[in-house]
């Protein structure tokens, strides 16, 4: 079966989109099946499989080309104009690095054309083109990362303070980030982005615990796991009730239901078109009791079945006086059972209780299932990562867009609807990352790699010629940036800002103004996955 014919046999899916069905259906039902012929069959087309890992390493290595001629003809350029002072050691390291990337720019694309990794031949005027304008990239790294450590220091002093949501989930352990530029830096530069996509993992896998947590503890909610008892488990439940203090046809004493129908009688219009049901039950209490001054217990009963089925509908703006009548009327009930059983020793009011707490365990599911059905309707499925991650600027609007069915749900007195846009409220703290960390891509073998060989002091001392220090400095910060208790990030936490690494500051800076630039089609076409009809 194609799209097409299932789209026919279900249109209930119509509001999907084809890769949503594609990827529910193949996680459910076809996972033992490989992927690409999958695709070939049920969407028509075919996925150009990945290059190899000495391909991607290889294809890596070469891009990073124009980087390192930069960094190493900075430094060169540095040290020939070192003698004459500070003020000949700028101009040549932009000297060596605006040679150094154009060179780097050349060797590049020779590697590319030869290995049929990038594009065709191009004119003469193009390719002089391509590499001029490496060379204006070197030229700027150069400069800007000459002031770059003076500039970051004074950005992180007057940078505003962190949201105060922001910095309740830092104290909390939270991996969040703080928004700063040099944050944001760290993120997109590889090696070091890696720490950032760990910690966004775990960051997601925290929130979500947090989620559970607050369910479970804050809202007392059971797990929606817990079995629901069946309408005959609670029906058996009320008729064991009545058999143990005498039957449907027993009556009781109730002075307290009989003052309920004097102060509430007016109410009984509204209930009558919430439940008429509910209405007639109580209509033969009230003949009862002006006739006997007793009630039936299997009046009294059906009341309370009745009560529980309309009580959702109860919640209703228009219902709101009848739900406190109902209310009313189930303290009244209670009470008269607790003076019988002081009085004379039947078990009703205990026996009403378990009864009761059956009901109650049934309404509790439901309520935690409701509760549940927020917060996933806040969910997203990253298909890269294989994972749901929670998105809590869609879960605040969830909140807010449900936000009377929530009182609905749980009673105006009720704190659940206050407790569910606070935690919302608090949770906004972690967008950013978690927005983050859904656009992002798998880590790549290359970024893998590039982790591994330059975070070791072997790495560091034999590592890639013109990307070890540069790619070994970007992952140590940016683990420090992305760790939880890493000194950098506490660093931003900081009410008060102490000093900073210049030098850290100078090589990032460079790095990112060759490794940002790059063509904006370039950078989509590298980020789909290319398929044919």
């Amino acid at each position: 079966m194609n799209i097409q014919e299932f789209r026919k046999k279900y249109p209930q899916y119509q509001d999907m989109s084809d890769q949503d069905l594609a990827n529910g259906l193949y996680k459910k039902y076809y996972s033992d099946m490989d992927r690409m012929e999958f695709d070939k069959r049920f969407l028509g087309v075919q996925t150009q499989p990945q290059p190899g890992l000495l391909e991607q390493m290889g294809r890596g290595a070469v891009k990073q080309l124009p980087l390192a001629g930069m960094m190493f003809g900075g430094a060169g350029g540095a040290m020939l104009g070192a003698p004459a002072g500070g003020i000949g050691a700028l101009p040549g390291g932009v000297a060596g690095g605006t040679l150094g990337a154009g060179m780097g720019q050349a060797a590049r694309r020779l590697i590319e054309r030869q290995m049929g990794w990038g594009e065709e031949a191009k004119p003469l005027t193009e390719e002089y083109y391509d590499i001029g304008l490496e060379m204006k990239r070197g030229a700027e790294a150069e400069m800007a990362g000459g002031a770059a450590g003076q500039l970051l220091g004074m950005g992180f002093r007057g940078a505003k303070a962190a949201a105060p949501n922001v910095r309740e989930l830092f104290r909390q352990g939270f991996p969040v980030t703080r928004g700063a530029a040099v944050e944001k830096l760290a993120q997109k530069i590889p090696p070091g982005s890696w720490w950032f996509k760990r910690w966004g993992r775990k960051l997601n896998e925290m929130v979500q615990g947090a989620n559970q947590q607050f369910q479970r503890e804050r809202l007392a909610l059971p797990p929606t796991t817990t079995p629901k008892p069946s309408v005959e488990e609670t029906q058996a439940a009320w008729a064991a009730w009545l058999d143990d203090v005498g039957g449907k046809n027993a009556t009781i004493d109730a002075p307290n239901i009989r003052k309920w129908f004097s102060e509430y009688g007016p109410r009984m219009n509204q209930i009558r078109q919430a439940n008429k049901n509910l209405a007639e039950a109580l209509d033969r209490i009230n003949n009862q009791i002006s006739k006997t001054g007793e009630a039936k217990l299997g009046d009294v009963n059906e009341a309370f079945t009745n009560l529980w089925s309309t009580w959702r509908k109860l919640g209703r703006r228009e219902f709101a006086g009848a739900k406190a009548a109902i209310g009313k009327f189930k303290e009244s009930a209670v009470t008269d059972f607790k003076l019988i059983e002081n009085t004379t020793g039947k078990p009703i009011y205990s026996r009403y209780m378990e009864a009761d707490e059956l009901q109650r365990l049934g309404h509790s599911i439901d309520r935690a299932k409701f509760v549940e059905g927020l917060f996933n309707r806040a969910m997203r499925y990253n298909e890269e990562s294989g994972e749901y991650i929670f998105q809590p600027v869609q879960f605040k609007k969830v909140v807010e867009g449900n936000y009377q069915n929530i009182i609905n749900r749980f009673g105006k007195k009720s704190e659940v609807p206050d407790l569910l846009m606070e935690y919302a409220n608090k949770m906004e703290g972690a967008a950013r990352d978690l927005a983050s960390y859904t656009k992002a891509s798998r880590a790549s073998t290359l970024e893998e790699f590039m982790k591994l060989g330059v975070y070791t002091p072997g790495g560091m001392a034999g590592g890639i010629p013109g990307v070890a220090v540069p790619a070994g400095f970007n992952t140590i910060m940016a683990h420090s940036l992305a760790h939880p208790r890493g000194y950098l990030k506490r660093f931003l936490f900081r009410e008060t800002p102490g000093a900073f690494l210049s030098r850290f500051g100078k090589e990032a800076t460079k790095a990112g103004i060759m490794l940002f630039p790059e063509k904006e089609s370039e950078r989509i076409k590298s980020r789909k996955t290319p398929v044919s009809q």
